[in-house]
């Protein structure tokens, strides 16, 4: 399972990458990201990964 509550990351410049992100991902289960260029979805991945630290949650 992968759990994020409240999670928020700022990059040094100040801009948010994630902001009160709630996730919940059970095993087994798929998901699929969209969206557009610098909504998030990469910083999330790489947060889930532990490839960046996050700022909060």
């Amino acid at each position: 399972m992968i759990e994020f509550r409240n999670v928020s990351k700022m990059y040094p410049n100040g801009t948010k990458g994630l902001n009160n992100i709630n996730l919940n991902i059970q095993k087994g289960e798929f998901v699929v990201m969209v969206g557009l260029s610098g909504a998030g979805k990469s910083t999330l991945l790489r947060s889930v990964n532990r490839l960046h630290e996050i700022t909060e949650g």
